[in-house]
């Protein structure tokens, strides 16, 4: 079986079959090649060296390592199913391998690479469960309630959000229960956690006070922790700031998070997301305009990944709400129109054919189009 699935690897950007020659007869030579290969990242040379080794001497002691490195030769290399069908074999082959754990890990790491998101979950809590003293244990269970967030999508119905978001929080609760003392883990799921009771607590001014109270604990708790964290906390204040009706200081918090991002992409985003939430909450749908727009021009910049692509089809959706709110009708359906062209299998297509189909009837029954 091993010779089956573990022969292929791509070289300018074809999959080319492995040699089956042996590179040097003496394997611990072979083994310190490749390790060198990976070092340089010649992925395709180690994963020959590797699979020489693998091959021809599975009863060697060496053999284990060789499987692992293989396999992420193959990972760094995109070749995902490859990779994962070569970790399993190890799991297969070698289960009390020092590197068991570690190939379970690289397991769910290719799904999330691949954006499976249910299969991402499946195998990080099974790891978790098997290896709950891993290393990566505390990220691999963070991972869990992010994967559950991702299924709460705008497409599902209220009571499906409801349960991944209820999922969300039992993850994010047991990464504070089992690792305690990975504060910065604990501190990212304590602001998820945050997060999700903010979504329940958005009508309900004394819920929204003590969560308000719950959060500044919480900030002064892990007062030591990264800029990531703090700013976490800060985006958490801003937010319940503008729940309340508070826009002063919901925007000054906003700006507070556009200065303190420290230049990285995803953040300079999400502090332009949430001030143009709070203008749009206030009805100065140009000023939310211009953040939207900001936000656009970011995530062109960007690398074109699947959560920068998704933030970009949102804020160009939420660009054009405030097109119908500002009367510029045409303006707004050029971006439902580009939306559906450039992303016509996602959700966001999907409810930009709805807008311009209310578009054509009101403009045919002469009504104002409505601005969801």
């Amino acid at each position: 079986m091993i010779a089956r699935i573990l022969v292929c690897v791509v070289a300018a950007g074809a999959i080319l079959l492995l040699s089956l020659g042996v590179a040097t007869a003496d394997v611990e030579a072979t083994m310190t090649q490749a390790r060198a290969a990976m070092e340089t990242k010649d992925y395709a040379t180690a994963a020959r060296l590797y699979h020489d080794v693998v091959t021809q001497y599975p009863n060697d002691t060496c053999a284990p390592e060789a499987v692992m490195g293989l396999g992420r030769c193959y990972r760094f290399l995109r070749q995902g199913d490859y990779a994962v069908q070569t970790f399993g074999y190890l799991l297969s082959t070698y289960p009390q391998s020092q590197y068991a754990s570690e190939a379970k890990y690289q397991i769910a790491c290719c799904y999330l690479e691949k954006d499976d998101v249910k299969q991402s979950i499946k195998e990080l809590s099974e790891f978790v469960g098997l290896y709950p003293q891993s290393r990566h244990a505390p990220e691999a269970q963070l991972q869990v309630g992010y994967m559950h967030l991702r299924l709460a999508a705008p497409d599902q119905s209220k009571d499906e959000q409801a349960k991944h978001n209820s999922d969300a929080d039992a993850a994010f609760a047991k990464v504070i229960s089992m690792f305690p003392l990975e504060r910065e883990t604990c501190a990212k799921a304590e602001i998820q956690r945050a997060n999700i009771a903010l979504l329940e607590s958005r009508k309900q001014p004394e819920t929204l006070q003590k969560l308000k109270d719950r959060v500044i604990s919480l900030q002064q708790q892990y007062s030591d922790m990264s800029t990531e964290v703090q700013n976490g906390f800060k985006r958490l204040l801003t937010q319940i700031a503008s729940a309340k009706g508070d826009s002063a200081n919901a925007v000054e918090g906003a700006d507070d998070l556009l200065r303190s991002s420290g230049g990285t992409p995803e953040a300079r985003r999400g502090a332009l997301l949430l001030k143009a939430s709070v203008y749009f909450k206030q009805a100065e749908y140009a000023q939310a305009l211009e953040q939207y727009l900001a936000v656009i021009d970011e995530c062109k910049k960007g690398r074109s990944d699947l959560r920068t692509l998704e933030v970009e089809c949102s804020a160009q959706m939420l660009s054009a709400r405030c097109y119908v709110k500002l009367g510029q009708i045409d303006k707004a359906k050029e971006i439902w129109q580009s939306v559906v062209k450039n992303h016509p299998k996602s959700y966001y297509a999907t409810l930009a054919k709805q807008r311009l189909a209310e578009c054509s009837k009101s403009s045919a029954r002469g009504k104002t189009v409505p601005a969801h």
